[in-house]
């Protein structure tokens, strides 16, 4: 099977490099630490780079808080905030201005969170739910390795500076998409504009995202047609942090980006150069059926069939969607069908035969069944020859044959046996 799996790969490689597959265009500069592109409804990376270095990821942390939260508290449970949860947080970093005291729901503070970027919001979520700051990054370190993540490490709810509080971008694309898989999450990254009833210490209140893909309210520069989500980030440690969710000419695609720069002109990199990711994924890739389960690939010869139906044409079980460079062409995609040793009819249309390996551009892209394109009826007349045939090289034939041969054996030894008695009784007489 090993030997099988490299002449597979061998075949597939020199059948993929003797294409000339689409040239991207080249990726412009994204000034950043680290980033990633990711079309979500196939997890397909189509950009990536240092990916998997440690990095802060600033409020972009409030992600996995949610996640976290979520699995603890219900939507209508009711937090009461602690001085503990808003004491000093004015002077370091985005606040929602809440209370000692103030009684809010779980749903009504995971908004303060997520458009807001309330920390204070993020220390009383994550005391109620952990009993302490410490007690609650227990809680998100379990559910990163949960979620697959290999390079996260949280020591707070806030994502404020701490030199033990890191990720990486492909973990911060990992636990997005287990954002992106709750609706009631993805529906509150995706809120512009925030109304929140009055509390027991506030009057009705108004927020605007801080993701400003999709809101105006405070800076209209940044706005990008499609876009759906997701969370920001900044601190002076980690850099300007964003991890974007748009749609467009059916596409999903989830950027995250950590360490872009804040300029000297005020322009925000972390909206500048996820804009930069998106155009080019937009523009550069597509989604489409590359080969219809309509499409023959193989031929086999079947065993036993009529002789007007011996070979049978094998398919795609389904469609092979893809994603890939935009002007993909059908002969760049390389397929090798490994079938059944023998196929013996009766077969029916839609039985797995085999399984096809799809490449492109020197990567085994999907593994397909391979199944019958119509029904094959057996040829009685060659059944039964088969089956007597069969039959004279089985098992119990020879051993039949076996038998027979050893009572043979023994029938001309008794005989034998029999005719030298005769003859010494015969002697016997003739000496009297």
């Amino acid at each position: 099977m090993k030997l099988m799996r490299n002449i597979l790969s061998f075949i597939l490689l020199i059948s993929v490099f003797s294409c000339t597959a689409f040239a991207l265009e080249e990726l412009p500069m994204i000034e950043a630490s680290a980033y990633i592109a990711v079309e979500t409804g196939s997890n397909t990376i189509l950009v990536e780079h240092n990916a998997d270095e440690q990095l802060y990821p600033a409020s972009v942390t409030k992600l996995l808080t949610a996640l976290v939260a979520m699995d603890h508290l219900e939507l209508d449970d009711v937090i009461v905030v602690a001085q503990e949860d808003v004491a000093g947080l004015y002077e370091q970093g985005s606040s929602v201005f809440l209370k000692n005291g103030e009684e809010i729901t779980f749903e009504n503070m995971l908004k303060y969170l997520l458009v807001a970027s309330g920390n204070d919001a993020a220390n009383a979520i994550a005391r109620t739910v952990g009993g302490s700051i410490d007690g609650f990054a227990d809680l998100m370190n379990a559910k990163a390795i949960e979620l697959g993540c290999t390079g996260t490490e949280f020591t707070n709810p806030t994502g404020l500076p701490d030199d033990n509080h890191k990720t990486t971008a492909r973990d911060i694309y990992l636990i997005a998409m287990e954002v992106m898989n709750n609706p009631l999450l993805m529906e509150i990254c995706g809120t512009a504009k925030l109304v929140l009833p009055p509390s027991n210490l506030h009057d009705e209140t108004t927020f605007y995202s801080t993701n400003h893909l999709i809101s105006t309210a405070k800076d209209d520069r940044y706005f990008y047609e499609g876009a759906t989500g997701m969370k920001t980030g900044w601190t002076g440690a980690a850099g300007m942090c964003l991890v974007a969710t748009a749609e467009r000419n059916d596409l999903n695609i989830m950027t995250v980006v950590l360490g872009a720069p804040k300029r000297d002109d005020g322009s925000q990199g972390s909206f500048t150069e996820t804009t930069k990711l998106l155009d080019y994924c937009f523009k550069n890739y597509k989604k489409d059926i590359f080969i219809p389960a309509t499409e023959p690939i193989c031929d086999v010869t079947i065993n036993l069939a009529k002789k007007d139906e011996a070979n049978l044409t094998l398919t795609l079980s389904e469609d092979y969607y893809d994603i890939l460079p935009k002007d993909t062409s059908r002969e760049e995609i390389s397929i090798v069908p490994l079938t059944d040793a023998e196929i013996t009819a009766p077969v029916s249309k839609g039985d797995v035969l085999g399984t096809a390996s799809i490449a492109y551009d020197g990567e085994i892209r999907a593994t397909i069944n391979l199944v019958a394109a119509n029904d094959v009826e057996r040829s009685q007349t060659a059944y039964i020859f088969s089956q007597i045939k069969a039959f004279f090289s089985s098992l119990t034939f020879k051993i039949i044959i076996g038998v027979l041969l050893a009572l043979i054996v023994i029938l001309i030894i008794i005989r034998i046996i029999n005719v030298r008695r005769k003859r010494r009784r015969r002697g016997g007489r003739y000496r009297r």
